[in-house]
């Protein structure tokens, strides 16, 4: 008996390049999802820690000119004793 492989038709280039672009659509979201999912927390920290130092810096300005309007000086604030 002799094996005669049958021809198989190739698909047409406009589905085979429709096949590779869902592929690479797919790659390409599959990447960009690791990606948010490892750098979200990063990103979340950081905008935590600067949101923390906009607030102390906006308190300190605000009692600095509270200070400074109300004409409080250095000393009525401090008193330094000493045990002698």
């Amino acid at each position: 008996m002799i094996f005669v492989p049958s021809k198989r038709r190739r698909a047409p280039k406009r589905k085979r390049l429709i096949v590779l672009g869902c592929i690479l659509l797919l790659l390409f979201l599959a990447v960009s999802l690791y990606a948010e999912i490892r750098i979200r927390p990063l990103v979340y920290a950081k905008a935590r820690t600067q949101v923390q130092r906009m607030c102390v810096s906006a308190v300190d300005k605000a009692a600095d000119y509270a200070v400074r309007e109300s004409g409080i000086q250095y000393s009525d604030l401090i008193t330094i004793e000493r045990n002698e």
